[in-house]
């Protein structure tokens, strides 16, 4: 069952609709199929979809730098590969920082977008499990976010029935 949470203050100014879904993706199983589920409900509302991605590092030494070039270049090879043979157009984008909140605070986001987690794959199943990176999302996110929890083998939950 999908978890929602949102921003302190945001039902102070409640958007009238939902304008766009933001998939925070890392490449994985539990991922993949919240692209899959995002799709799904991105055509329902007839909203665009987004998957973005985020590069963090501390220190901008020159090591790092390649380092950092390196992780958005698999970064963006991860997205593209996520929204390949879509019938669905997505738009991908790489947000980069020195920790989650400046690389959230890198991109434009829209009053009703929403933006969806997928749990972790570690963890037990049929339970909300989230690593340390979609924590500090879920902390720093200036949007609500839908975490979707995971499905046992075999089983098959979707947002559009």
């Amino acid at each position: 069952m999908p978890v929602l949470l949102t921003p302190k203050g945001y039902a102070e100014d409640l958007p009238s609709r939902v304008d766009r879904l933001t998939v925070a993706y890392r490449r994985g199983p539990g991922c993949d199929s919240a692209v899959s589920v995002a799709v799904g409900v991105a055509a329902a509302l007839d909203v665009p979809l987004r998957l973005v991605t985020l590069v963090v590092g501390a220190n901008r030494a020159r090591i790092e730098q390649q380092m950092l070039g390196n992780l958005r270049e698999q970064a963006t090879a991860d997205l593209e590969r996520a929204v390949e043979g879509r019938r669905r157009e997505v738009e991908v984008e790489t947000l980069e920082g020195r920790n989650v909140t400046t690389a959230l605070a890198e991109t434009e986001w829209r009053k009703g977008e929403l933006i969806i987690l997928a749990s972790s794959e570690s963890g037990p199943l049929r339970r909300v499990f989230l690593g340390d990176t979609s924590v500090k999302i879920i902390r720093a996110a200036p949007r609500p976010v839908l975490v979707l929890t995971r499905e046992p083998f075999g089983s098959r939950q979707t947002l559009t029935k």
